[in-house]
């Protein structure tokens, strides 16, 4: 089974899983869904990471098969119940040490910051899922134990699809304390104390099937009583746009790395661990930070109802766009496939960046040329979308171009307040995430 075919049967259930979720939390009361544009700026993000990983234009540090062409010392039979345990046990060991990687060297954190970045938790949340860590696949190395054992990469690949879609159904706050459950496996109360950004909750509970992993390094944190989770990052994103959230970071480190004045500090921002920055570049450019976890505002721009409306529209086309992506994929050429995919991240940058009150009149015009060259490249059949639907080449190319000219009468909305200061550095690196 193909990525793009795993997309296509698991998409259904994700959305059917949302929507019982919204109805349960509307009838509970409870405020799960308290703010629309976070959702679909999270499933946006889902819609992003998918379109990245079809396009295979992703480094990879070390690819499995040369590691198990050259260290492989045994070799387990792949319909033995022994090597789909291995297989289990082995990702989701590999799977602690690369989350919890992530959140501890900088350069890492930018390919996991836009899965934290939601002010949220909610099913949606779970699909935030990496633009950068597609483009740079670098915990390959973790496979190694399972490479020297001789497990063949199609077992890696079934189990680890699993793994993937498995971590959906924890992420919601409906589902409360599972008891005995709760010293075996990752549960919706352990992922959103991880979520959290509350002192006591701050980088515990890495693991993603087992809890096993937290309990023995020492990072496992069960719930408070009395301490509610507050989720989100402590320097908020404060943007809608998950393409810009997927390379904030690295341009923060490359701004700093040019700021600050240290040779010494120029080389520590390359292995900075999260949050640290140099003192003179923070102070050059120095970013807002929630000093206080129960008083701060959460970030939702005053938005035109009419503009979150095409928002929307322009949110329902890009996820039809990407599941017509993927039905062509096979019959598009290398070129094409790349054209088509970068058109998606186009039209996801904008309408998310639309949804922020913005007008974003360059992105949209990029989006109209864009897809005019390509009309044009097709001859007036839009990667045979024609097909779908008579006449829906031209049809897209109206709603592009009347978007546009929609853009030129959104009135800016009223600056939401800041958080609060960087924390002061208390050595030659501030530290604070």
């Amino acid at each position: 089974m193909t990525f793009e075919e795993s997309i296509f049967l698991a998409a259904p259930m994700f959305f059917l899983l949302i929507g019982v979720e919204y109805v349960v939390s509307r009838w509970r009361r409870q405020p799960v869904y308290s703010n629309a544009a976070d959702a679909i700026s999270s499933i946006s993000s889902g819609i992003a990471n998918g379109t990245t990983a079809a396009l295979g234009i992703g480094f990879v540090l070390i690819s499995y098969d040369w590691m198990l062409d050259t260290f492989a010392l045994f070799h387990f039979d792949s319909h033995s119940p022994l090597t789909w345990f291995l297989v289990i046990v082995g990702l989701d060991f590999a799977g602690y040490w690369g989350h919890r990687f992530t959140h501890t060297w900088k350069f890492l954190w930018q390919m996991h910051i836009v899965h934290h970045s939601s002010e949220e938790f909610n099913l949606p949340c779970a699909l935030r899922q990496t633009v950068s860590g597609q483009l740079l696949q670098l915990f390959t190395f973790l496979g190694l134990p399972l490479a020297i054992l001789g497990i063949p990469f199609e077992i890696i690949a079934v189990v680890g699809l699993v793994h993937l879609f498995y971590q959906y159904w924890y992420h919601t706050q409906l589902i409360g304390n599972l008891g005995w459950l709760e010293r075996i496996i990752v549960t919706p109360e352990q992922h959103a104390i991880h979520h959290a950004i509350n002192p006591e909750y701050i980088d515990k509970n890495f693991g993603q099937w087992f809890c096993v992993w937290d309990r023995m390094f020492g990072t496992f944190q069960a719930k408070i009583p009395g301490v509610e989770p507050v989720f989100g990052v402590t320097q908020p994103v404060r943007t809608w746009n998950p393409i810009k959230i997927d390379f904030m970071i690295w341009i923060e480190m490359l701004r700093d790395f040019f700021n600050t004045r240290s040779l010494r500090h120029k080389l520590g921002i390359l292995v900075s661990r999260t949050g640290e920055r140099p003192e003179d570049a923070a102070r050059l450019h120095p970013k807002a930070a929630i000093t206080d976890v129960y008083d701060f505002e959460k970030y939702k721009p005053d938005v035109m109802p009419a503009i979150f409306a095409l928002c929307v529209v322009e949110f329902f086309l890009a996820l039809s766009m990407q599941m017509f992506f993927f039905y062509q994929i096979g019959s598009l050429s290398r070129p094409e496939v790349l054209l088509f995919g970068g058109f998606i991240l186009l039209t996801i940058a904008t309408y998310t960046t639309l949804m922020e009150g913005r007008r974003t009149t360059a992105l949209l015009a990029a989006r109209l040329l864009a897809y005019i060259a390509l009309l044009y490249y097709w001859q007036g059949d839009w990667f045979g979308v024609n097909a779908v639907a008579a006449g829906a080449s031209v049809a897209l190319a109206v709603f592009y171009a009347l978007t546009l000219l929609a853009s030129l009468f959104i009135r800016a909305p009223a600056p939401q307040p800041e958080t609060g200061p960087e924390p002061k550095p208390e050595t030659q690196f501030s530290a604070s995430y």
